[in-house]
């Protein structure tokens, strides 16, 4: 039997300010642990989404699933490379499989993109300096 949707997790701990989702929630990922012999091996998927370009777009997306973990499928289905299933994915249905949710508006940078200060509440590091992002 193989699962058909995924569990997503949010990352509340050992975060800074600099690594949260536009809105301020936390950056989220969905995880497929492997097994046997895959239990070492990994595939990474990085959600696609693009930047956020100015302020009406910035708050725009702070309110979808691409700027709001809170917004995010809590369940999502692996297929494909993504899938535990031996005759769908012969080479990988074993590996870890993670699927990192993107939500930070400037493509995994974690600061928050600068823009978006401008678009009221939007989340954005004050001071780069005090992240170690």
């Amino acid at each position: 039997m193989f699962r058909s949707a995924v569990v997503i997790f949010r990352q509340y701990y050992g975060i800074e300010e600099c690594h949260m989702c536009m809105d301020g929630t936390p950056p989220a990922y969905h995880l497929h642990p492997g097994s046997g012999s895959g239990n070492r091996s990994w595939i990474v998927n990085l959600e696609g989404g693009g930047w956020c370009n100015n302020a009406r777009a910035c708050q725009f997306r702070k309110s979808s699933r691409r700027g709001s973990s809170d917004l995010m499928d809590k369940e999502i289905p692996f297929g494909g490379i993504m899938s535990s299933s031996p005759v769908d994915n012969p080479d990988f249905y074993n590996w870890n499989r993670v699927k990192i949710r993107y939500c930070d508006g400037a493509s995994f940078a974690g600061e928050g993109f600068d823009k978006a200060r401008a678009a009221g509440n939007t989340h954005a590091a004050d001071d780069r300096a005090s992240c170690s992002c």
